[in-house]
């Protein structure tokens, strides 16, 4: 009885702990999709049309680049999403949460492929 009970609180670790992974869209490429930046209130950058289904309300992934809420590689992300536009590399965005202002996919992670 106490290995089953074992077993099965080990399996609700594991799969909840991806529950909290996020989503992720990707390969894309970045030409092509608008870029918004707002400096006011949150300091923030918006990817339009790049959708991402997150189960937030909306689907338009946003990078937090200052506030109480701020990634803390803002800047390298930044970075790299211009980079990789400019460069028309594809890259993979993944997202963790909802932005509590605006209830968008927070960006956490991106990758850029050859």
């Amino acid at each position: 009885m106490k290995s089953t009970i074992a077993i099965l609180v080990i399996f609700l670790l594991i799969f909840s702990s991806f529950s909290f992974a996020g989503t992720e869209v990707g390969p894309v490429s970045l030409q092509g999709k608008r870029l918004q930046i707002i400096s006011t209130g949150t300091p923030r950058l918006y990817i339009y049309d790049l959708p991402i289904d997150s189960g937030c309300t909306q689907n338009i992934p946003v990078l937090i680049l200052g506030g109480s809420e701020k990634n803390i590689i803002a800047n390298e992300l930044y970075s790299a999403i211009l980079m990789a536009k400019a460069s028309g590399k594809q890259v993979t965005i993944q997202t963790t949460g909802c932005w509590s202002g605006w209830s968008t996919p927070v960006i956490t992670s991106m990758y850029i492929h050859d």
